[in-house]
């Protein structure tokens, strides 16, 4: 199950799972304005400060009537942009669940002076996102006033600010690709001063996001440890979901 919020401050995609442990059911079952979840009912322990944090903000985007429960599961679908939403909006979430696993120090922490932190691998994306997708049909994707080079030096210094950032970034993203229909796919635009048709140039994002959402995964379960919460197949349970897929009970995606 997922949750899909629809206001500001609840826009994120919450993605607890059921295994998220300390503080879920307490909240969405004991609050007058929570509705009753049957799906959580069983609730492991788990990092405390993570499963607070996603209990909270899915208890208070519900009790504000701003999020509804869907299921986000795989749909067969032949159309090019539909199916490339659907994967941004998966790699989307894909981070979000990562970056909640984490304490707020271990999100600017740096494994060595070459390597980049979470939160500096977030700036440079949402940097990248502000460039390429606004004006995406009629301007250059690289913006005269990008400095792609401070997208690796200060970070936004709270997870707050960050995650403000992140959703701005990926908002550009979507309201640019929405819009668009399979004609428009043939157009062409430019990324400095090349050109690109919308396809190759939606491709170039679908290959460069995933990419640094995957450094974002591997740094939260270093630091997250033996609390980590897998986010895909867990290790010595292939069999166990291929079986559930099967059945109709998981997706993959």
């Amino acid at each position: 199950m997922r949750v899909s919020a629809a206001s500001a401050s609840c826009s994120r995609w919450i993605t607890p799972p059921t295994s998220a442990g300390f503080g879920i059911k307490s909240l969405l079952e004991d609050g007058p304005s929570i509705p009753r979840m049957r799906f959580f009912e069983q609730v492991e322990s788990g990092p405390p400060q993570a499963s607070i944090r996603m209990a909270t903000n899915l208890a208070i985007c519900l009790a504000r009537g701003r999020a509804t429960l869907i299921d986000m599961v795989l749909k067969f679908t032949v159309s090019y942009l539909e199916d490339s939403l659907a994967v941004l909006r998966y790699y989307k979430t894909l981070g979000e669940r990562a970056m909640d696993q984490v304490a707020d120090e271990h999100l600017f922490a740096m494994l060595d002076d070459e390597a980049n932190s979470i939160a500096i691998i977030v700036k440079h994306m949402t940097g990248n996102m502000r460039s390429r997708w606004t004006d995406f049909l009629t301007t250059d994707g690289e913006k005269p006033d990008r400095n792609r080079d401070s997208e690796f030096v200060d970070p936004p210094s709270t997870r707050e600010a960050l995650l403000k950032d992140w959703e701005a970034g990926w908002a550009r993203v979507f309201s640019a690709i929405e819009p668009l229909t399979d004609e428009d796919l043939a157009r062409t635009v430019t990324i400095r001063g090349e050109a690109h048709s919308v396809m190759q140039a939606i491709n170039r994002q679908l290959a460069h996001y995933p990419h640094h959402v995957g450094q974002i995964v591997l740094l939260a379960k270093h630091f997250a440890r033996d609390h980590w919460q897998s986010l895909s197949v867990p290790r010595n349970k292939s069999a166990d979901f291929n079986r559930r897929v099967s059945a109709g009970e998981a997706s993959q995606r």
